[in-house]
């Protein structure tokens, strides 16, 4: 008999409650931070945060494509909101009409470097295309006024020909800038592209050790009794290199489970864990589940159960009443962000 329609439960494990998190063997220290930005307190795509100021070289309008980024403006950049878990970011596109290499400045009020202190800057960036369509950009310095010549008098503090497709934490040290005020400028400068995001711009003195989880790794089917393996991704925040850790999992409310990780990841890098320990799934954790939130108007032969654990379960109309599939919801995980 096909497993789908055997007499098991069936669980889609991203409808779990799971938590991932990551524990230094050191004591984290706390971060100082003279300035940050993560565009949330804007009310449109097309506001312009305070003192920011935004150079559109080309002129040309983004491509009816893109038009969500644009809220269809010609802004060198605008701030919509991309991913829930960001909430707004500031993204420039290099999709427009006519086609041809964009040239798109995002420049920061200026900010005050103080004379001792290890600063650094500190964001997220994300090519918002495929693989195929990379994003090309530059990260400049200004001794703090927004004339394009200050800025291109030094190379670029970073550059890339094409940023990653997934989020990436980037970090500068401000030392050569100690004791000055400068102004930052994102300069997205790509060839027909699509669009590229920045979020969570930090000037700031990095803890020494800092680890935030930044996703998990589950299968999307999973049946009772069948043990499933779960893993995830962490990033190093701070600025000594992790070099072992304590890496701890727990699904809904059983017990947690820890085990020690010792390898080397440098300051704003990445690390994918897979943990030796699967977790198997029971049917007395069905059953507890459904006990604490069963609907009282379930369907004939189904049985709904609503949103316990953060997940909702919904019976498919092609499988028989005790085999389960999880409604599309998105998973739940521990997320640690600045």
């Amino acid at each position: 008999m096909n497993q789908l329609y055997s007499p098991v439960s069936l669980i889609r494990s991203s409808l779990l409650l799971l938590a991932l998190w990551v524990v230094l063997t050191v004591q984290p220290s706390v971060a100082q931070t003279v300035y940050s930005e993560n565009f949330n307190s804007l009310t449109s795509t097309t506001s312009v945060p305070s003192g920011w100021v935004l150079v559109n070289m080309d002129g040309r309008a983004g491509n009816t494509n893109v038009s969500t980024l644009t809220g269809n403006s010609t802004n060198a950049w605008t701030f919509p909101t991309v991913f829930t878990a960001l909430g707004r970011s500031a993204v420039s596109v290099s999709w427009t009409a006519p086609v041809g290499v964009v040239d798109r400045w995002m420049i920061s009020p200026t900010v005050s470097i103080p004379a001792t202190g290890t600063y650094y800057l500190i964001y997220e960036a994300q090519s918002l295309g495929n693989s195929t369509y990379p994003e090309a950009y530059e990260l400049r310095i200004s001794n703090g006024d927004t004339a394009r010549s200050s800025f291109l008098t030094s190379p670029p503090m970073f550059s890339t020909t094409g940023e990653n497709t997934s989020l990436t934490m980037r970090g500068f040290s401000l030392a050569a800038y100690a004791g000055q005020t400068i102004r930052m400028a994102f300069r997205n400068i790509s060839n027909d592209m699509v669009a590229m995001l920045v979020d969570n711009i930090q000037v700031t003195v990095p803890a020494s050790e800092r680890a935030l989880v930044i996703g998990h790794s589950v299968p999307n089917l999973a049946f009772t009794n069948n043990p499933v393996t779960l893993g995830g991704t962490f990033r190093n925040a701070g600025l000594s290199p992790i070099t072992s850790a304590n890496l701890k999992y727990q699904v809904n409310n059983n017990a947690v489970v820890s085990e020690p990780y010792a390898g080397s990841v440098t300051s704003f890098n990445t690390e994918t864990f897979v943990f030796a320990t699967n977790f198997t799934p029971s049917p007395a954790a069905l059953a507890r589940a459904m006990s604490q939130s069963m609907r009282s108007d379930p369907p004939a032969g189904c049985v709904n159960v609503a949103e316990t654990f953060s997940f909702v379960w919904s019976c498919h109309s092609t499988r028989p009443p005790d085999c389960w599939n999880l409604a599309s919801i998105e998973s739940a995980f521990s997320e640690a962000r600045p």
